[in-house]
């Protein structure tokens, strides 16, 4: 792990789950679901915006908004269960990808939380909550 991530982690009582092997093959899978996806960084109170993916602009880099940052720092990261589509008769409509992306987090043996709209996938968590 980076030193500046190690410090960050140890002074915030953050256990790690994800390196950047796991956070590559899970974007990778992930990106290719029309699912809006934000982050959460270790070293910030400041969410990203939802976007449909992160960019992964050279190996162990991902880039949600606000520049390219290390998959280390990478407390969590949300995916919105529902995909805009196009129906027949309609312009857009919102269609369930719950059950791809919960094969795809299961399959990697990612470590997930169900929420209301979306899961959490944690890169870190507190050790109290692990």
């Amino acid at each position: 792990m980076e030193t500046e991530a190690l410090k960050i982690c140890q002074r915030e009582g953050l256990v790690s789950y994800m390196n950047k092997t796991k956070w590559t093959e899970l974007l990778e899978r992930v990106n290719q679901i029309p699912c809006d996806k934000r982050v959460k960084y270790i070293d910030s109170e400041i969410l990203s915006n939802w976007k449909p993916g992160g960019w992964m602009p050279v190996p162990g880099y991902v880039e949600f908004s606000g520049g390219p940052t290390k998959m280390v720092y990478i407390e969590w990261m949300e995916v919105k269960k529902k995909a805009s589509g196009f129906g027949a008769y309609t312009a857009t409509k919102l269609i369930d990808k719950s059950q791809d992306l919960r094969t795809i987090f299961e399959s990697l043996n990612i470590e997930f939380e169900e929420l209301d709209e979306h899961y959490r996938v944690y890169g870190h968590r507190r050790a109290s909550e692990a």
